[in-house]
């Protein structure tokens, strides 16, 4: 069955039993299914055997074990382990050391004192792949804070051990103000849809936009009643298990799954193989249904004219894993799958992914569903043998269609449902003309027919030519999500009328979406920071516990921290007194009834010098500097906001320097309150010559100021205007006729409320405005709109409001000076 093949010859005694091919049947034998396959190759050197004897087999061989010889070529006879699988007709052979690259293994059943068997040997062969296997084959302990399994065992207060579940309808503070990327979403139609909640994880392509991979819990108006950013690069398949776990899995890892706690309790792993990331399902006996991808190198120019000699094809394994890690069950593509069964791939490409799997479903009767995207098919694979039992799309298509002109293309997420329908989603990719839609069937596996009972295509037609999936609800209602296009989540109607849909922001998708009735609360709160203004706050909720009275906040300069930074009994935390470019690690705990929780995760936060320092504001004087003024000093005013909660009193003079060059004078500083805004600030004077020193002429010169308030570094910022000798011109003038364009910085930066901003404006400037921006480049209000012919000195003051009237968040702001042939741009904070 199989464009590669490795026919294996065995010469043995007369009861030798000889199994020519990969996909010969072994009922006839001692055994009814084993793997690997006899005559397989292609192997992985991690393999373990698997055995499933027949009934008369077992009762006539009941020490059977003891007389099996597993022998290597290369490596010789293997010693390992026997292990009974829970399901009372699995035994598994793990050798304690892996096979050679390349070499045949031999496996024989020797005799077996009095049994059927005793007059001669039952044996078979496969060879290993030439593949080295570097894939894990342990678990990984830790990949990152937020999917560490279980409780560390860092617990606080009076936490109990074994605490009693508390189910809690989720209920999200409403001042929760979300992560930096986290999604938009927009709910577009809300017509009385099915109880639950959604449930997605959010992917972007090459991260654009960045930092939005989140799964979600969503409420119907899009608002999250639980969330956690994605581990690594994103997670796919987050879901309910029927277990009423929930699983996701972490991109190039493996399946989490998570109790009703948020807490990660379990994860499960393809054995020797790279984890497939489309597909996880628990059985009810608590085994897990998924796949692996196995790559091997193939000499495609054997198969097709012009193929790569040296050519990587990714095959298909697909596993079933008990809750002891146990393979209980293996099908491999090489060993019932051509190759050449794909039905749109250039077969001379170097790079040959000739399966793609996307779903594995546990059918009715015990068997499994497979769906291959790039086989355009759905295959039955009998659980007991690992048979085909049928083939339904594609090349190899089994069956009829009825009531339909229109086989599925590239479809993802083959379901059986209790009424024995199934259903898919129907990617469409090379329909004529492409186009996405759900598709139900029934099925009759006897007569061999397929008959469209049921569809739904979007109005207008939708084309997500990857991911998506159809979820049929109690009620009758869909849940479709549509993959890698727009809508995101759409809930139907048997009649075809949408009950529910929702938006994602634009380049933002989802794997796949289901609708899951869901209560819980989380054992430990789950923390963030937003560091985009020029404070550090953090961000806290312990989700779904609504009796939460305090969260105390814990901090240190290495990870793990206990000091206790202080105590709110609000979801954030301004942090004060920190270093840029310093990390500082965080964790919360939220304090109920019950006592003081877990830690949450921990995060490490390294706030960024050139953004958090700039807590202080300076003022020079004089405004002008003639390069050879006789004059003594140019004074500063420094003055603090409420950033370290510190004042002017508190600066060490000794610290400060003026452009890293010039440190402050011998000459007494004082506290006062020059500008009268009511913050102290503080006067201190330095060398005019040494200032002058160092300066180029410039209508806008930085002068900037360093130092230290009761240990914390700051950094601060103003322009003044420097001449040469001769220039007409007097220190503090601002009645000069302007002959250049100068956007002054704003006074005083940083500000609250209100703000001074000064510009200088030549004759026949033209139409200038003058508008503040936000970060994300949003016209915020407009200040100045006019036409400029004679030479201006404009001042305006911003009141921190919005066009509306509206007072604007704490954060930065931009305003830019524009005209006709010039553009100048500054920025500005609003600290509240």
């Amino acid at each position: 069955m199989r464009r590669i093949a490795s026919l294996v010859a065995f010469i043995g005694v007369s009861t030798l039993f000889f199994l020519s091919g990969p996909s010969a049947r072994t009922d006839e034998g001692p055994f009814y299914y084993l793997s690997p396959l006899p005559g397989a190759d292609l192997v992985s050197t991690q393999a373990t055997l698997i055995f499933r004897p027949t009934a008369a087999f077992k009762a006539g061989q009941g020490g059977w074990t003891s007389g099996v010889t597993v022998t290597g070529t290369r490596s010789g006879v293997h010693d390992g382990d026997w292990v009974f699988a829970r399901d009372s007709k699995t035994v598994i052979f793990k050798p304690h050391r892996e096979f050679e690259p390349g070499e045949r293994v031999r496996v024989t059943v020797g005799e077996s004192p009095g049994g059927r068997w005793s007059t001669g040997t039952f044996a078979f062969t496969f060879t290993i792949s030439p593949k080295v296997a570097g894939l894990e084959r342990e678990t990984v302990t830790k990949l990152c804070d937020c999917v560490e399994p279980a409780f560390s065992g860092s617990r606080r207060g009076d936490y109990p051990l074994e605490k009693p579940q508390k189910l809690s309808r989720h209920v999200m503070p409403g001042n929760i103000e979300l992560p930096a990327g986290f999604p938009d979403r927009t709910v577009t139609t809300l017509d009385n849809p099915s109880p639950g909640y959604i449930f997605v994880s959010s992917l972007t392509f090459r991260d654009d936009p960045p930092n939005s991979h989140y799964m979600m819990i969503l409420d119907n108006t899009g608002a999250p009643i639980f969330f956690q950013k994605a581990a690594g690069r994103f997670t796919m398949d987050f879901k309910k298990q029927p277990d009423e776990r929930l699983s996701y899995m972490v991109w190039g890892s493996k399946y989490f799954l998570m109790d009703n706690t948020y807490t990660v309790v379990d994860s499960f792993w393809a054995q020797g193989f790279g984890t497939d990331v489309h597909d996880l399902q628990i059985l009810p006996d608590g085994n897990a249904l998924l796949m692996g991808v196995d790559d091997q190198k193939i000499d495609m120019s054997q198969i097709v004219t012009g193929g790569d000699p040296n050519a990587t094809v990714f095959g298909l394994i697909i596993q079933e894993v008990d809750p002891d890690k146990n393979v209980v069950f293996q099908w491999r593509s090489w060993d019932h799958f051509d190759i050449l069964d794909a039905t749109q791939l250039d077969f001379t490409r170097s790079s040959i992914d000739y399966v793609h799997p996307n779903s594995i479903e546990l059918d009715r009767d015990g068997h499994l569903l497979l769906s291959s995207r790039h086989l355009d098919e759905i295959t039955k694979i009998n659980r007991d043998t690992g048979d085909i039992i049928w083939r339904m799309g594609g090349k190899n298509n089994e069956f009829t269609l009825v009531g339909d002109t229109l086989w599925f293309s590239y479809q993802h997420s083959c379901r059986r449902l209790d009424s024995g329908t199934i259903t898919l989603y129907d990617n469409g990719n090379f329909h004529d003309p492409p186009e996405s839609r759900v598709i139900e069937y029934e099925v009759d596996e006897v007569n061999k027919t397929a008959t469209r009972v049921w569809q739904f295509r979007n109005d207008p037609a939708t084309l997500g030519i990857a991911m998506g999936n159809i979820q049929r609800l109690a009620n009758g209602n869909s849940v479709i999500g549509w993959g890698s296009t727009h809508p995101g989540v759409t809930e139907v109607r048997p009649d075809g009328e949408k009950a529910f849909e929702m938006e994602f922001a634009d380049k933002v998708f989802s794997y796949r979406a289901f609708r899951f009735e869901w209560e819980a609360v989380a054992a430990a709160p789950y923390l963030w920071a937003k560091t985009e203004t020029e404070t550090l706050t953090l961000h806290f909720t312990k989700f779904g516990d609504r009796d939460v009275r305090t969260y105390n906040v814990y901090r240190g300069d290495t990870p793990n921290p206990t000091e206790l930074a202080g105590r709110t009994s609000e979801n954030r935390f301004d942090v004060h007194c920190f270093t840029g470019g310093v990390p500082l690690y965080f964790r919360v705990t939220a304090v109920d009834e019950e006592g003081e929780s877990p830690f949450s995760n921990e995060i490490c936060v390294t706030p960024d010098l050139t953004d958090i320092e700039a807590s202080a504001t300076v003022e020079f004087h004089p405004r002008t500097l003639n390069l050879k003024s006789k004059g003594r000093w140019i004074t500063a005013y420094l003055e603090f906001g409420g950033d370290c909660e510190r004042s002017a009193a508190e600066v060490d003079v000794s610290s400060l320097l003026l452009n890293d060059a010039v440190p402050a004078d011998n000459h007494p500083a004082t506290v006062g309150d020059a500008d009268g805004d009511g913050t102290p600030d503080l006067m201190v004077k330095f060398d005019r010559q040494a200032i002058a020193e160092i300066l180029d002429v410039g209508e806008d010169v930085a002068l900037k100021v360093t130092g230290s308030v009761s240990g914390a570094p700051f950094e601060a910022i103003d322009y003044i205007r420097v001449i040469r000798p001769g220039t007409l011109a007097e220190d503090g003038e601002r009645d000069r006729r302007p002959q250049q364009t100068v956007l002054q910085q704003n006074r005083p930066n940083p500000f609250n409320p209100s703000t001074v901003i000064r510009y200088d404006l030549p004759a026949g400037s033209g139409r200038v405005t003058l508008r503040i921006y936000d970060t994300g480049g949003r016209l915020v209000r407009t200040l100045v709109d006019e036409d400029i012919a004679r030479p201006h000195h404009g001042e305006v003051t911003w009141d921190s409001t919005d066009a509306r009237g509206t007072r604007v968040a704490s954060g930065i702001y931009f305003y830019r000076l524009q005209g006709p042939g010039f553009s100048q741009t500054r920025k500005m904070v609003l600290l509240k």
